[in-house]
Parts: structure tokens; C-alpha cells; sequence
């Protein structure tokens, strides 16, 4: 199974910076990390598609929620805006 490229918007790496919680930091960089052994890193996670957009999916971690799509053409994450 290939392991997927994650790539986030610069604005996901500005507000992880402003977490002020280092427990709830580490959380959120290893889930984001984790989407690159898709499919099987989502089996321990609390995902959900969102309604209304195409191929988007968020985690939850905490109160923080992690917006991502799969682009398995070239098989990589993106995180939007």
C-alpha cells in the first residue's frame, strides 16, 4: 500500500504554532501525519465527511478539527484553508 504525500496550507502550520497546549499540539501533528498511511490510520479516528463538498473529510482531535481531501491520482493530502 503507498504511503501518501500531506501537504498543508501554511495557515494550518500558523494556527498548530498558536496551540497553546503542547499535549493538544502533539495530537494534532500526529493525526496530520498520520493520513499518510491511508487508509488504515483512519480506522482509529473520528472521521466524517463533510456535506456539501466533494472528497472532503474532517478528524476530530479534541476541539480542533482537521479538514482534508485524498487525491489519489497523485497520491497526496491536502489541507485547505
Amino acid at each position: 500500500m503507498p504511503n501518501y504525500q500531506v501537504l498543508a496550507h501554511h495557515r494550518v502550520l500558523n494556527y498548530i504554532k498558536d496551540v497553546k497546549i503542547e499535549n493538544e499540539k502533539t495530537r494534532i501533528k500526529e493525526a496530520i501525519e498520520s493520513l499518510a498511511d491511508y487508509p488504515f490510520s483512519l480506522r482509529n479516528m473520528d472521521v466524517e465527511k463533510m456535506k456539501g463538498r466533494e472528497k472532503t473529510f474532517r478528524i476530530r482531535v479534541g476541539d480542533h478539527r482537521i479538514l482534508f481531501s485524498v487525491d489519489k491520482r497523485i497520491e497526496s493530502y491536502t489541507s485547505p484553508r
